[in-house]
């Protein structure tokens, strides 16, 4: 999810990370309750601690969803199915590091998702960030007849397909702000 398309309103700072949050608990929640997954089998991993509190606030131990969540330190040698890396809207030095990208990148064993702003991403100097969101950012299904198929649009952007467990042929997307619970089925079946 690109949180730099975030709508016309200007955000500040605390309202950026909040709906980066919003974002990341909107998407594991649904992983936990819809799609099958266990708690365990989730982890939201973020470099910021500040970021980290707030995401554990939400989402940790101690909330309704109960996942681990970890700054990317603190996950250095651990790995899980789902990782979902919330990277916040700041500038920092955690972007101009290759090491730490590639310890980010690296943690899921099946599904990485990532929430963050692409622009910020890509003015890192070094050029690594860069790398990732062109790999990310070309058609992943190009051979498929349907132009408006979620695997040709890439796989950056202001929202996130989702498929209905139920109804695997329905389609829906979540936005960064958006809440998407509430039914078992997120399809109009």
């Amino acid at each position: 999810i690109n949180a730099e398309y975030m709508g016309a309103h200007t955000f500040t700072q605390q309202e950026a990370l909040m709906a980066e949050v919003g974002m990341a608990y909107e998407l594991a929640a649904r992983l936990v309750r819809v799609g099958g997954l266990a708690k365990h089998q989730v982890t939201i991993l973020t470099p910021y601690k500040a970021q980290r509190i707030a995401l554990n606030l939400r989402c940790g131990a101690g909330s309704d969803l109960g996942v681990l969540v970890c700054t990317v330190e603190e996950y250095r040698s651990r790995v899980n199915d789902v990782v979902i890396l919330s990277l916040g809207t700041t500038d920092s030095p955690f972007i101009e590091r290759p090491d730490c990208m590639v310890i980010s990148l690296s943690r899921a064993r099946f599904c990485l998702y990532i929430v963050g702003n692409a622009a910020l991403l890509s003015s890192a100097t070094s050029g690594h960030w860069q790398t990732v969101l062109q790999e990310f950012a070309a058609p992943s299904c190009p051979h498929t007849d349907d132009a408006t198929d979620a695997h040709r649009r890439g796989l950056i952007g202001p929202e996130l397909p989702l498929c209905c467990p139920l109804h695997p042929h329905n389609e829906t997307f979540i936005k960064v702000g958006e809440k998407v619970l509430g039914q078992a089925c997120f399809c109009f079946a």
